[in-house]
């Protein structure tokens, strides 16, 4: 599993209104993108950036939604925001790439030991890629000598690992203006309301927002653990989970947390564990944004691991 995130780019000149939202073959723009990165095996999807208006529509499609920590800075500042919130291997994508398959999502997932793995069409480089944590600096860099385009100078810089993977054209091209869309008769309509967008289920969660979060390293954690039981939840997968956790954790994962926020409800405090801090930086964000306290564990399991500490293995 390789999580994902689709940038939310906000209001387009060139399109007219929100891309994310206009309504292609009856989905908005964002969510077809997202359901194919979950088809090609992403978890979980993400989006990050957008108004407002954008935030509380996409809502709809049950997906946590995060908040570009660079608003209005350009998509290279979402590529930030997804590498500081995983601190894993991420997916990135533009939101108009609405012809996009699960095939040509699978293929940046290559196993590669490159800083980037960027899908390549007819020569140029495309807004679908997967960007490994080892160039977060690297990008950070070019960002604060004012680089923002997703495809920018970044990824000519020598220190920068890319691999490119070829792709069909076809299936990368970026619809950021809605001309040939409509004269396709795909395109619905390029002005939606947030009423207007296809609900799943019930009412959506509150998108995730910025929190400040108190946190915890793990002595503290330890000390707790010693003078009784602690609500502790490990967002990781369950894989992750079963290979070792630190003893009286329960398992949530970050992809099912949207469905199982109320499991996070209780009298006691409520202490979020991942593997290094930051997916459980990101669930008690969402915690948050629902009226819950959560505290952050630094360094995580693996923190706990390297400091000689016992784990459980198995689902217990």
């Amino acid at each position: 599993m390789v999580a994902a995130a689709v940038l939310v780019g906000g209001r387009s000149r060139r399109f007219g209104s929100s891309k994310a939202l206009a309504l292609v073959d009856g989905v908005p723009m964002a969510g077809r993108v997202a359901t194919v990165l979950e088809a090609g095996g992403c978890q979980p999807v993400v989006f990050i950036g957008g108004s407002d208006h954008e935030v509380e529509a996409l809502a709809s499609t049950r997906r946590m939604h995060m908040r570009d920590r660079w608003p209005g800075e350009g998509p290279l500042g979402g590529v930030l925001s997804a590498l500081l919130a995983f601190g894993s291997p991420v997916v990135v994508a533009a939101c108009d790439l609405v012809d996009l398959d699960a095939e040509t999502a699978r293929a940046v997932m290559v196993d590669s030991d490159a800083d980037v793995v960027i899908a390549v069409a007819a020569g140029t480089r495309r807004a679908l890629a997967r960007w490994k944590p080892s160039s977060l600096y690297g990008v950070l860099e070019h960002f604060s000598d004012g680089e923002r385009a997703l495809l920018g100078t970044h990824l000519d810089d020598p220190a920068m690992r890319v691999h490119e993977v070829a792709v069909d054209p076809e299936v990368v091209t970026d619809h950021n203006r809605p001309d040939a869309l409509a004269a396709h008769g795909r395109l619905s309509r390029n002005v939606v309301s947030a009423e207007e967008i296809p609900h799943v289920g019930q009412t959506p969660p509150i998108a995730m927002v910025s929190a400040v979060i108190p946190h915890i390293d793990i002595d503290g954690l330890a000390s707790l653990l010693e003078a009784g039981p602690v609500r502790l939840v490990d967002v990781r997968e369950t894989d992750e989970f079963e290979t070792g956790h630190v003893p009286g954790a329960v398992s949530i994962p970050l992809s099912e947390l949207s469905d199982r926020v109320d499991e996070l409800r209780g009298d006691d405090d409520l202490y979020v564990i991942c593997a290094a801090g930051s997916r459980s930086q990101m669930a008690c964000e969402f915690a948050s944004s629902h009226g819950i306290d959560a505290i952050n564990v630094d360094g995580g399991t693996g923190a706990w691991v390297r400091s000689g500490r016992a784990v459980v293995i198995g689902d217990s």
